[in-house]
Order: C-alpha cells, then structure tokens, then sequence
C-alpha cells in the first residue's frame, strides 16, 4: 500500500562516480540501507505527509557520511517520499551519485532499515567521525629533538600499510639519514582473537615454547615480513624502502615465495644471504617484532610514531616529511623539499 508526496525537483542524469560504501569508523555498515530495488507496492489513494524536518537531518547525516568517506562535499536533494506499510522510503538526488540514493526508515523515523541504526547514534558517530577527520587534516607538531626517531608499524601486505611504505620511500631519500626510521611489522596472538592460535598454521608460526607469531593477512605476509626485517637489517634503510616499494608493486601473497627472490636480484641484493639470516634470527626477530607490537599496543597498519608521538595526518610524502621536520630541533636540507601531496588511493588501515 503506497501513499506517495513528490518534490518540485527534477532527476538529474549524473556523472559516473566511484563512491564506494565501506564499514564505518564505527563499525557500522551503511551499504544495506543503500537498496538498489524498489519494492513493488499497491497504489493508495491517501495522501501521505512526509515529516521534512526528519528527512532534512537524515540528508545532513548522508551528505557527512559522503564527506568522510571521500574528502569532498556533496549536496543531496530530496526527491520523493513513500510510506509502504510502516516503511518510509526516501529518494535523494545528487551530480556526485551514480543513481538515485534510497533510504529506508521506521515510520516515526527513529530507525534506518533493513539494519536497525538508531538515527540518534548514527549522527554522533558521524559527527565524531567527521571532527576526527578535520583535526586530522591539520599539520601537526611533533616533540623535538635533534635526531627525531620515526616508528612505522606495518604489516607486509596491507594495502593501507604499503601506500604508507611507498609514501616514505621519497621521505627516507630526500631526508636521508637525518632522522632515525625504523619498520615494525606487526604481530598478533590468541590474546588479539582467537584464530591466531599456535595451531593455525595458514596464519601462524610457533616456537619451541608454544608460542604463537601471526599475521593478519596469513602465513605468506608473516614469512614476507620476516624477510623485510631482515632486509633492513643487512642492508639499511634506504634499501629497505626501494625493495619494499618494488615488492609492494610486483609481488602478490599468492606469488611471493618466488616473486621476493625476483625483485632482490634486480636490485642486485643476494637472496642466499638474504634466506641465511632468515633461518639464523628467524623466532629473535619474531619475537621483537611482537614485543614492539604489544608494548606498543599498535595493532592497526599503518601507525605511524614520531618521537613517541601518534601521527595522525594524512599519508602523502610532503605530509610525513613535514611532521617529521616539525620534530627537529635544528631543520636539516632535506626539509626544504617539497615532496608530492598527493598519493596512492588506499585510505584507513588494517587492523
């Protein structure tokens, strides 16, 4: 049964648009209250009365919610309202939208449907969520000192991790070795969930004691961190940053236990030596890597820390050269470049 009130506005054919609807900071998922169909409904005489104040706040809830998913501004314009048995459908229109935006909500319009959100608690997360962006956004001072030390915790095959990597691979080089950096790559246990157990070995790796070493991603991005570690450790920092960045973009976890080998010898690195200190210092450097972790509590790639400090900024080169060069007492050369401000598409972490 369908009692139907209509707009002035028109529909607007809108440009193509990749808004990709992904878990809130929340953890709330919007992308079932977005449904693509209607639902076919009988025609009802009777004059259905839309309550504007309420579907106004619901637009200013979605206009934010597609500000902190994209960066930009956008306008919504209400289109049309139905009631269908105790069900409002609201249709919004905008030029950012590949097609027309449906919202569904109880009839007093406490609650966004088919998930059962309270309007009230989706608009405070938003709001949270959108003063943490914006505060994000501002250059952030650091502590001084006059050799500031930079913490980078990662997982090998993060996706937000390796934008992370490929952004400080330009800020290694061009501040070279004027600051300390150091990659931690980030181990779980049962204790972060259960999965990550000694048994399971898609995931894990255990010691002689039991004890278990994992990775997010599974086994391959654990072995693959390892041989990184390892990597930084004979070879130094900038090494590390070219060969990580080249991984990041050749390799795959489906091909890396022979694409690692590959990308080391063309960057005339010896893999033989490289697969020694694997075996020599493999649970040693298991067990710092998770003790960094936990005593850190960075269980998220990428966290990024300067100084004992949280970066919290966005993830281009000129933006972590420029917190890192706010952490020195004296600014060495390197800080005069300018470095690209914009960078891979990736955004958010894993973890």
């Amino acid at each position: 049964m369908t009692k139907e009130h209509k707009s002035g506005a028109t529909d607007e054919y809108i440009k193509l648009a990749a808004v990709g609807l992904i878990a809130l900071i929340v953890g709330l998922l919007i992308g079932p209250m977005i449904m693509p169909a209607q639902p076919t409904v009988e025609n009802k005489t009777e004059v259905f009365t839309p309550n504007m104040q309420k579907i106004n706040e619901i637009k200013q809830i979605f206009e934010d919610y597609y500000y902190l998913q994209t960066g930009e501004r956008t306008s919504l314009s209400y289109s049309s309202a139905k009631e269908m048995d105790g069900i409002i459908q609201i249709t919004y229109t905008s030029a950012d939208l590949p097609q027309p935006l449906q919202i569904y909500a109880s009839s007093n319009y406490q609650y966004l449907i088919p998930n059962i959100i309270s309007l009230s608690d989706l608009k405070n997360s938003i709001e949270a969520a959108k003063k943490e962006l914006e505060s994000a956004s501002q250059p952030q001072e650091m502590q001084k000192s006059e050799k500031p030390d930079v913490k980078l915790y990662i997982m090998s095959f993060c996706p937000y991790g390796n934008v992370a990597e490929q952004a400080f691979n330009s800020v290694i080089h061009t501040l070279g070795d004027s600051f300390e950096f150091e990659p931690i790559y980030i181990i779980y246990d049962e204790t972060v969930s259960p999965q990550y157990n000694a048994q399971n070995q898609n995931y894990c790796m255990a010691d002689e004691q039991n004890v278990a070493y994992c990775s997010m991603h599974g086994i391959n991005e654990l072995k693959q961190g390892i041989r990184e570690i390892a990597i930084y450790r004979l070879y130094g920092t900038k090494i590390w940053a070219d060969y990580v960045n080249a991984a990041d973009q050749k390799c795959s976890l489906g091909n890396i236990e022979e694409c690692w080998k590959t990308v080391a010898e063309e960057m005339d690195l010896n893999p033989a030596e490289i697969e020694k200190y694997y075996n020599d210092h493999l649970y040693e450097i298991l067990a710092d890597q998770k003790q960094k972790t936990f005593s850190a509590k960075k269980f998220g790639s990428p966290s990024i820390v300067i100084n004992g400090q949280d970066y919290s900024g966005s993830r281009t080169p000129e933006s972590f050269k420029t917190a890192i060069c706010s952490a020195f007492t004296a600014l060495p050369e390197g800080c005069n470049a300018t470095l690209s401000q914009t960078g891979p598409s990736a955004s958010g972490s894993c973890g």
